[in-house]
């Protein structure tokens, strides 16, 4: 959504085994996977069937190492980069630890939960523990899947997991919805985007 096109895998499960660093290029748009120790490396076509062997395995046999996914986005030339990275809800211990690498040099945090299921205690442990407790400058959080809830029960989400983060006393996150959602009416038109 941020860059406005299908880059990545996504799936109702857990899809992301291994970092992903999305980085700008005036070359070829491609994938380039290291091996865990960042040494072996394997360049393949930017296009979903390329991410077959690398995406998280249901037995926890997941590919190791980083993938560097190389596009062409002036929104990234400036040296932004994006690293997508395991869910926080994903209980798998190495992918849990994958996350925390990727947060110690993070400039900010995007959590998207689930509308479907939002705001669960592995959630709230991992915003706290991860992102309050190590001073993550920025955190945001916007709600996912909005148009798989009856329109009439948007708001009511969006209300849902604003008190649940109050109630969770770990301080101000702004809560958005994606631009392309239907909402019920104005109430929550300033958090879409």
């Amino acid at each position: 959504k941020l860059l406005g096109r299908d880059i990545l895998p996504v799936a109702n499960m857990p899809t992301t085994a291994m970092l992903t660093r999305i980085r700008h290029t005036e070359k070829n748009e491609c994938i380039t996977v290291f091996d865990a120790l960042k040494k072996e490396k394997r360049v393949l076509k930017l296009e979903p069937e390329s991410w077959d062997n690398y995406i998280a395995d249901d037995e926890g046999n997941d590919p190791n190492g980083v993938a560097f996914v190389n596009i062409k986005s002036p929104w990234l030339k400036g040296g932004i980069e994006i690293i997508d990275t395991p869910g926080a809800g994903d209980l798998e211990e190495k992918r849990a630890m994958l996350i925390g690498d990727a947060l110690k040099g993070s400039d900010c945090a995007i959590i998207t939960v689930s509308a479907l299921m939002a705001m669960s205690l592995s959630e709230k442990v991992f915003i706290e523990e991860h992102l309050i407790s190590k001073k993550t400058p920025f955190i945001m959080l916007i709600i996912t899947k909005m148009d798989q809830v009856e329109k009439s029960q948007r708001n009511k989400i969006i209300e849902f997991v604003k008190e649940k983060l109050k109630s969770w006393n770990i301080g101000e996150i702004p809560v958005y919805v994606p631009y392309d959602i239907e909402m019920t009416d104005s109430c929550y038109s300033s958090i879409t985007g």
